[in-house]
């Protein structure tokens, strides 16, 4: 693929029983397992459900094994905080960064957020699943702040 690392940043829809429509998500996944070439690290960035990095990487193992290839890969949390319509304003000035991570792959992080990092934001390592939960626990916080704005 020519890349050390590859976004996801799919939504989630909710499906009829109001759980997360995971198939966009495992279906890229599957793509990239299909094509990829060398090491990878997959980047999840949207509000994924606690337990999705290890959907991801399963789907990506499966379509390694259907080629025989025993690639190196790794799978990082990465939510996004997004404001609606403020997508670039927060992009470029974050208020948080969270990173869930559990391997050598925070040092492709470490160069990818240096930018921001050097304009004196944190950026907030973890594990996996506290990234992904952090996502969920995070926006009722905001929307509750929010609120309080108002008063």
């Amino acid at each position: 693929m020519g890349s050390a690392a590859a976004f996801i940043p799919f939504g989630t829809p909710p499906v009829d029983d109001s759980a997360a429509d995971l198939k966009y998500v495992l279906g890229i996944a599957r793509v990239f397992g299909q094509s990829m070439t060398d090491y990878l690290v997959e980047i999840t960035k949207s509000a994924f459900p606690v337990g999705t990095a290890k959907k991801v990487r399963c789907a990506f193992a499966e379509e390694l094994h259907v080629r025989n290839i025993d690639f190196n890969f790794d799978i990082v949390s990465n939510p996004e905080f997004m404001k609606q319509g403020a997508a670039i304003e927060v992009f470029m000035k974050p208020e948080r960064i969270v990173v869930g991570v559990e391997s050598e792959a925070q040092r492709i992080f470490d160069k990818l957020y240096s930018p921001v990092i050097l304009n004196g934001h944190e950026v907030k390592f973890n594990g996996i699943p506290s990234s992904e939960m952090t996502k969920y626990a995070a926006n009722p916080m905001l929307a509750l702040i929010t609120e309080w704005a108002k008063f």
